[in-house]
């Protein structure tokens, strides 16, 4: 049986502060993609990009530049269960260090 290769790879950045706390982000109502809808900073793996690459990256697009991370574990890549396989996720868990969150236009 061989494994067919993903339909879309996607990077996800579980960010904890020093309280516990997890941050989820909340997509504007007029949002293309899942208006209204909560989740984590994350998006899709860009050809050429690294999974670590694209977390950073997307860490950076959708909460603002300059905040200080620390990587506590890494997962992945991992095959979804939701949508039948077809997807690659990789998991990034970090502890916020430092930084303010600046939300982009499609997060309120």
């Amino acid at each position: 049986m061989s494994v067919q290769p993903p339909a879309a790879r996607y990077a996800l950045n579980l960010l904890l502060n020093p309280g516990g706390e997890l941050l989820l982000i909340r997509r504007v109502e007029t949002a293309r993609l899942g208006p209204g809808l909560w989740g984590l900073p994350a998006g899709k793996i860009e050809p050429g990009e690294t999974a670590a690459e694209a977390a950073l990256r997307e860490m950076e697009e959708e909460i603002g530049p300059g905040h200080e991370t620390r990587l506590v574990r890494y997962l992945g890549p991992l095959r979804d269960t939701y949508y039948g396989g077809i997807y690659e996720i990789h998991l990034f868990h970090r502890h916020w260090l430092a930084g303010d969150v600046r939300l982009n236009h499609e997060h309120s």
